[in-house]
């Protein structure tokens, strides 16, 4: 038998398709990413059980239980934000590193990709090979853009908590309830800043969709206009060796 090159096997079961490493990051991310946004979801189902001017029914609810409900809302609406904190403290530098090292492959593989230019090729085998790449990077993408639905999802439900404190006239309820909904909306401002980011270098959120593709398209663009230069030639160079 062969002797094995364990590094070669540790990269190939590592770093290879279908990169074992991004799968578990972006499993376990979502994960924990989903159990927050049904968190929030009870949340605001709780809310919507309350009456909708806050004002006690008679047979259905009492002052004290409006005031009651509104309170564990809010307590529970602040231990799920410093769970919010606790996975940027905890996920932040790995998110960090994977959507840095994401879009360098990304960027790189595609460029290679452009300036080989397959299409022109005749060779149908040489079409063939471009495809495994393509869905290396597509998957990948699929991963990085997969990470960033789940965190919108929980901002949509946050938002959604503002809107309904927004739409209560403050002027024409009890003093109680007054107090609840003011400590709510301050509580809600001083968490609004503490959004999910990687490590803090970027907030994860839709916005950051838009600026993964403007990147790859200036960044491939840029590369391609350089690729005389003789860093882009000896990089191609060693990549086809």
């Amino acid at each position: 038998m062969k002797i094995v090159n364990i590094s070669s096997l540790v990269h190939s079961l590592v770093f290879a398709p279908p990169y074992v490493m991004d799968s578990t990051v972006t499993i376990v991310s979502c994960y924990f990413l989903q159990n927050l946004y049904f968190r929030f979801q009870t949340l605001i189902d709780f809310w919507n059980c309350l009456p909708i001017e806050l004002v006690a029914v008679p047979g259905q609810w009492t002052h004290i239980e409006i005031v009651f409900l509104m309170e564990n809302t809010r307590l529970l609406h602040s231990e799920l934000c410093e769970l919010s904190q606790q996975f940027t403290q905890g996920y932040g530098l790995l998110l960090l590193g994977f959507y840095t090292f994401s879009f360098i492959s990304m960027l790189i593989g595609v460029y290679f990709i452009v300036n080989n230019d397959p299409l022109s090729n005749t060779n149908t085998i040489e079409k063939f090979r471009v495809v495994i790449p393509l869905v290396v990077h597509a998957q990948m993408f699929t991963f990085m853009v997969s990470i960033i639905i789940s965190v919108s999802y929980i901002n949509e439900k946050r938002i959604m908590m503002i809107s309904y404190l927004r739409l209560y006239r403050i002027s024409n309820l009890h003093l109680d309830i007054k107090r609840q909904i003011r400590m709510f909306m301050n509580q809600i401002s001083a968490y609004e800043l503490d959004q999910i980011s990687a490590f803090g270098f970027f907030h994860i959120n839709l916005n950051l969709v838009t600026s993964i593709i403007v990147l790859l398209i200036t960044g491939i663009s840029t590369m391609v206009q350089m690729k005389d230069h003789p860093i882009i030639l000896q990089l191609n160079n060693d990549t086809k060796s």
